[in-house]
């Protein structure tokens, strides 16, 4: 439960309310969570141990950037845009 993770932590609490005898329905309604995640995060933790209440990696579409761009980029974001013949003195997403 003293994870640095909130998310964690979080679940942790809530298979702990469950072992202590609380009601699904009461920590659901004091945790701001659905009755389904109640179970589904107690159905985790009893089939995987507290290695289920991590979050499970997301599939997603690939990063764009290289290793190399974003070095690039924060590099450039250090130096003042001024010196670099630009009108403003601060970059922003669309600069």
């Amino acid at each position: 439960m003293k994870d640095l993770d909130g998310r964690i932590s979080k679940r942790a609490s809530i298979v702990h309310g469950l072992h202590l005898g609380h009601r699904p329905d009461e920590l659901a309604e004091l945790y701001h969570v659905s009755l389904t995640t109640i179970y589904n995060h107690f159905n985790r933790f009893k089939a995987e141990g507290s290695a289920g209440l991590a979050d499970k990696a997301k599939s997603g579409r690939p990063a764009k950037a290289t290793e190399d761009y974003i070095k690039l980029l924060e590099a450039t974001l250090d130096i003042d845009p001024q010196t670099q013949g630009y009108a403003f003195t601060i970059w922003t997403q669309a600069r």
